[in-house]
């Protein structure tokens, strides 16, 4: 395994005390003052001209790399590395990230693009830091919705190297960026703590069970319930919001005969109960020998199948729920067949359909039967309400009699088509997309579709015909862009003279080809695509000029201006939105900043900077603050 090279000088030789050395001047009474002195000793980060390290500024995508990078213990040739994303040409920072890319420590975001001016978050400085150290994590054996970063965050939690007051997307600081590099290589290889060490929020955020037997307790497989040899635990959870704000003890449950029933049902020995997010209530009258729990507001035992109905009770006073204010109302489904009975769901339909051995139902405000269905070829389709069977196909409990039900396909978010037509599906209706061929019809990429001879694009479920598009060769390039041999695209609208063998997306709304720049699909008068650089998400630059991009109200949209007298050759953002300068000038929001000197200006952080005669917030002189 790959180790960070001075982590291994600092862990065999000094062991992490601290040297004697001149200390930062902000950071006497900061948390991680420790670990950002040693890797100060070592060379690894530096301060600022004034004698301050910043501890509270983020840190972008481009520095966190570099610093990961030049920090392992390798040998690296950097001469070959430059041009592996749309936005990371031959800057300063190309050789880190494109060494990084070809390593497989990045992959850059879904778009293709890597945005190095865009501060990187926790869980994506955590895998970087894993990958670029050979280590890729733990793979939870219980299945999560954390999606890529869940290994990592998982896997630092167990080991304490996990900052505990950071969310999944919280912006890095320059602070915590130094102690979650030094907690990694002092506790990568330790062993990690016994599974109920933590809480599994599927969402990410994991939060200590601070009474659970750390030799007896056990995450059950659904991601919700946790045991040990005295106590059931649960997750707490907002209703609203989906918060996660504790990890509590549910009282009075035997946890040697606890049970995860799935779907936030659970049973002892003495009941059955239901998570509702607030309390576990109990359900009565259930069979919990022969409990199933089917979806939400689904179950049966060997007796019947029930539709529960929960209802959230409050205080006194109307505010929070209260414990034993919450109640169950059990229906019993006594007109279905209770051993054969299912609940049919799919991503787009929940506990709508149902079936047993002789009939399919459907709920809405009332359990109905859908007359004349064929049980074995009945399906849900992936669009909400419909379901098909070989004969028809459905909308709720009603059949679409125009619609082949053979050939019917639910094509893309709201599209569908059959032998005879492509369908825009609008709620209870489906619109007849006219002049579409069907039999050729098909989906390039949203919102580009063709068929044997035009292609279409698809604006909020009008089908937009581009005349001047060729089916065969159309490329989708995303942001609503496309090309094929001879033509660019934005949306519907054709790019002026743009060159579709050499055009690119660079990103932040701005594309180029060999000859010209364009923001939007506009081109940008005198835009040298050669030297484009972005230098944040509001400002980017060329060789001839500098532009600021902003929210315009008039508009509705975000707009571009060309900032007038700047120096591009010196010009450079100072954090991801407001403020910029050049050897001249200082900038705040595109406009110039009047009094402030350029030489001395810096960003302290939170709409705050300060240069050697004034102190700023947002963009104003704030002395008196």
């Amino acid at each position: 395994m790959k180790k960070f090279n001075f982590f291994i000088i600092v862990l065999l030789v000094l062991g992490f005390v601290n040297f004697v050395s001149a200390n930062f001047s902000d950071i006497s009474n900061y948390q991680y003052k420790t670990s950002i002195e040693n890797l100060k000793n070592l060379g690894v980060v530096e301060g600022y001209a004034d004698g301050t390290y910043k501890p509270d500024q983020q840190i972008n995508r481009a520095e966190f790399l570099k610093i990961v990078i030049e920090s392992l213990d390798e040998d690296i040739d950097f001469s070959d590395y430059s041009n592996c994303f749309p936005d990371v040409k031959n800057e300063w920072f190309a050789k880190y990230v494109c060494y990084a890319k070809e390593n497989g420590h990045v992959q850059g975001y879904l778009d293709g693009f890597y945005k190095p001016h865009h501060n990187i978050n926790y869980v994506e400085a955590l895998k970087i830091i894993y990958e670029a150290n050979g280590n890729s994590g733990r793979e939870s054996p219980i299945p999560t919705r954390r999606d890529w970063y869940g290994k990592y965050l998982e896997d630092a939690q167990g080991k304490r190297i996990a900052l505990q007051e950071l969310e999944p997307g919280s912006l890095l600081t320059r602070g915590e960026m130094a102690e979650l590099m030094v907690r990694f290589t002092e506790k990568i290889d330790t062993p990690r703590d016994a599974e109920c060490s933590l809480s599994y929020n599927c969402e990410g955020t994991l939060i200590p069970i601070a009474e659970a037997d750390f030799d007896t307790c056990r995450v059950l497989p659904d991601c919700h319930f946790a045991v040990d040899k005295d106590r059931a635990y649960r997750r707490l959870v907002d209703p609203g919001s989906g918060t996660i704000y504790n990890y509590a003890i549910i009282e009075g449950v035997d946890a040697a005969t606890f049970e995860d029933l799935g779907f936030f049902y659970f049973k002892d020995r003495n009941g059955v109960y239901k998570d509702t997010g607030w309390y576990a209530i109990e359900v009565p009258n259930i069979d919990q020998g022969s409990v199933q729990a089917l979806s939400t507001h689904f179950i049966k035992d060997a007796n019947h199948a029930y539709h529960l109905t929960f209802h959230q009770g409050s205080d006194p006073y109307g505010s929070l729920p209260f414990e034993g204010s919450d109640t169950v109302e059990v229906e019993i489904l006594d007109t279905v067949d209770t051993a054969s009975f299912e609940v049919l769901q799919n991503e787009e339909n929940h506990e709508q359909y149902f079936k047993d051995k002789n009939n399919v139902y459907f709920n809405e405000f009332a359990f109905e039967v859908l007359d004349g269905v064929d049980l074995d070829s009945f399906e849900l389709l992936n669009s909400y309400y419909y379901a098909k069977d070989k004969n028809n196909v459905y909308f709720k409990k009603e059949t679409i009699e125009k619609l082949d039900a053979d050939t019917f396909e639910i094509m893309d978010y709201d599209l569908a088509k059959d032998k005879n037509n492509v369908y825009i599906l609008r709620w209870d209706d489906q619109k007849i997309a006219e002049g579409i061929d069907p039999n050729t019809f098909e989906v390039i990429k949203h919102p580009y579709y063709k068929d044997k001879n035009h292609v279409f694009f698809d604006s909020y479920g009008e089908f937009t015909l581009i005349t001047y598009a060729d089916p065969a060769a159309l490329q989708v390039l995303g942001y609503h862009y496309a090309r094929d041999n001879n033509s660019v695209f934005v949306g519907t609208r054709k790019i002026e003279n743009a060159d579709p063998d050499s055009f690119v997306i660079v990103g932040e709304g701005l594309s180029k080809d060999k000859n010209n720049v364009y923001y939007e699909g506009y081109k940008i008068i005198d835009g040298d695509p050669d030297s484009l650089e972005i230098l944040s998400s509001a400002y980017f630059k060329d060789k001839n000029q500098v532009h600021y991009k902003f929210f315009s109200s008039v508009t509705g949209g975000e707009v571009i201006k060309k900032l007038e007298n700047t120096d591009p050759s010196t010009f450079v953002s100072l954090d991801e939105y407001h403020y910029a300068k050049d050897k001249n000038n200082v900038y705040y929001d595109g406009e110039k900043i009047e009094y402030a000197d350029s030489e001395t200006f810096e960003v302290m952080g939170f709409g705050l900077a300060k240069d050697k005669n004034h102190t700023y917030k947002d963009g104003n002189i704030a002395d008196e603050e």
